[in-house]
């Protein structure tokens, strides 16, 4: 393990994914919003874990929109878009294409969301 593996953040970790799964099995859209966050707060937090935030910010927006708040999904979508894209610039990919089909469908979701709210 990292030399700064704390195995607290990486219990919190757990129980937060865990919980976050959970809530978007039952739809439960808040939970989705809360647990998202703390993720998103967690991984600046304990960096050895790995945390992909792209997917949260992507799960948020997609929880605002389901909630009909398109002005928090729009920022959102475009908050996701961006660390998407920060992560296929800097991070190893495992593959070239890691992540495009989330980009094209953020794209089109937030595409859709801005023409539907202008």
């Amino acid at each position: 393990m990292n030399k700064n593996f704390d195995q607290t953040l990486f219990n919190r970790w757990l129980e937060l994914r865990e919980s976050h799964a959970t809530a978007k099995r039952e739809k439960d859209y808040r939970r989705i919003i809360d647990t998202g966050d703390a993720l998103i707060t967690l991984a600046g937090q304990a960096p050895f874990i790995g945390i992909v935030v792209a997917i949260f910010k992507r799960d948020i927006a997609d929880a605002y929109s389901e909630l009909s708040e398109p002005t928090q999904a729009i920022a959102h979508y475009r908050a996701a878009i961006a660390a998407f894209e920060k992560h296929r610039a800097t991070k190893k990919l495992n593959k070239p294409d890691d992540f495009l089909l989330d980009l094209e469908r953020l794209r089109k979701k937030l595409s859709k969301l801005e023409a539907a709210n202008k």
